[in-house]
């Protein structure tokens, strides 16, 4: 076995540990986001999402926003929630992030009249929640019925994509109350300017909101063959080819449970994919309905727990008189 001498030996381990403290160390830089509201409508909250597989690993100034919980950081999507910009008002938010020259999208939106606007990273599906309220009301000629909400796609065929389109499916949990089809788009040009997109930290963030009903074109999209809940899906069957660049038609359900990016996955949930033949073309993240939190559940639960008893206490006497008379007439 061959084997340094002592002198030459101690020099290389010397010349090592020279070599591992004076190797750069690996660092991360803030995430600054400056906000400027573009829409006509009070913004309530944003979802942010850093990309190239970066995370948030802090905050640093929120500025118009509240704090999220802890649980939330450490991942590479975080809803800042609590916020009241309002229309041309601006603001910013500075994040910490375990990548150096981070870049971001903005894929979610929300607005203090409870309507949510997302688009996926990649800007291929542009989805829209809107609240019916306690009456009810019609949008883009769809009825909302009251305490509910009017979710709405569009999702256009890009050059990435190999193949065509035959099937849009979007996670909703639970079925709707109503499903139909817009012969309508609104303009994939306007959409994708309504939430930035690849933004390099500093750069602006202009946020707009076309998918309004005053935007639509009046031009068809490709329409599908179907549009159907089954499990715990929406789904689109596509029978006519998407040549690149056109878009869909307006799909549309109604559902009383409330919007989220990622619906029932959660906010990093990938809950919409579209499907070329067989083959899985684009999959991501859009506004669907969510479920209620364990939380919620369990106050539900706990709700019908104590309904459950007040009723037993309240007709308690007059179970325990027909137990009385049940004892009596066995003793006759």
């Amino acid at each position: 076995m061959f084997a340094l001498p002592r002198p030459l030996a101690g020099a290389v381990v010397c010349l090592a540990v020279i070599l591992i403290i004076s190797a750069p160390a690996a660092h991360s830089d803030n995430l600054t986001i400056p906000i400027e509201n573009k829409t006509k409508k009070t913004i309530s909250d944003i979802t942010i999402k850093v990309l190239n597989q970066g995370t948030i690993t802090g905050i640093s100034d929120l500025d118009s926003f509240n704090d999220p919980p802890a649980k939330d950081l450490g991942k590479s999507t975080l809803t800042l929630s609590g916020g009241s910009i309002p229309p041309t008002g601006k603001t910013s938010v500075v994040l910490g992030t375990d990548k150096v020259a981070p870049k971001y999208d903005v894929i979610g939106l929300s607005f203090t009249d409870s309507t949510k606007r997302g688009t996926s990273t990649g800007d291929d599906i542009f989805s829209l929640a809107v609240q019916g309220g306690p009456t009810g009301k019609t949008f883009a000629g769809v009825a909302i019925p009251p305490n509910q909400f009017g979710y709405f796609y569009e999702f256009d065929r890009t050059a990435s994509f190999p193949s065509s389109p035959s099937r849009f499916e979007v996670m909703t949990g639970s079925a709707p109350t109503s499903a139909g089809v817009l012969n309508n788009t609104w303009a994939v040009a306007d959409l994708l300017n309504d939430l930035p997109s690849n933004q390099v930290s500093g750069g602006a963030a202009p946020l707009d909101d076309h998918m309004l009903p005053e935007n639509l074109t009046g031009n068809l999209g490709i329409s599908p063959a179907t549009w159907t809940f089954s499990g715990d899906r929406m789904t689109a069957a596509y029978s006519t080819a998407f040549n690149v660049n056109d878009a869909s038609s307006v799909l549309w359900f109604t559902n009383g449970l409330p919007p989220e990016v990622g619906g029932p996955l959660g906010v990093t949930g990938q809950n919409a994919l579209i499907f070329g033949g067989e083959a899985l073309l684009f999959t991501n993240g859009v506004v669907s309905p969510t479920v209620p939190e364990p939380s919620s559940v369990l106050l539900v639960g706990s709700g019908l727990a104590a309904l459950a008893a007040s009723y037993w206490w309240r007709r308690r006497p007059e179970v325990e008189q027909r137990g009385q008379h049940f004892k009596n007439a066995e003793l006759a």
